[in-house]
């Protein structure tokens, strides 16, 4: 397991959250998609990605098993109307990041070589099986 201990405002993560009961990976990630972007899909694509890590808060520890999804949109517009409210305190900004922008910032990505990742998956090359990723 991969050790990382940023602070909730360190870096930029993509929309997900936690499994509820009886809810598939692909479920959930539908579900916290549309909570956390407004954005609602009928189905997303295959998972690409695996991150797992521990996210130290002043409290409390966290395990996490992330699964990284394809995910179509039509539309680009965000809206944080069903947004719990831990999350609203959380997650601070969107954006959408272009991947010439992506590229070329200083700023910290969650999974961490997120803007080397992306290309392939743009260009269409999926990977057949979840990609294992680590914290470097």
């Amino acid at each position: 397991m991969h050790e990382v201990y940023p602070t909730m405002t360190d870096y930029w993560i993509t929309p997900g959250g936690g499994v509820e009961p009886n809810e598939t990976l692909q479920q959930a990630a539908l579900r916290e998609l549309w909570e956390e972007t407004g954005i609602r899909v009928d189905q997303i694509g295959p998972c690409v990605w695996y991150f797992e890590r521990v996210l130290h808060l002043p409290h409390k520890s966290f395990r996490l098993q992330e699964h990284f999804f394809v995910v179509r949109i039509s539309s680009a517009a965000v809206s944080t109307a069903n947004m719990l409210d831990y999350e609203r305190r959380m997650l601070v900004k969107n954006h959408w990041w272009p991947l010439e922008e992506l590229s070329q910032t200083t700023e910290s990505f969650l999974p961490p070589q997120l803007p080397a990742l992306l290309p392939p998956l743009l260009a269409g090359d999926l990977p057949s099986e979840p990609v294992r990723l680590s914290a470097r």
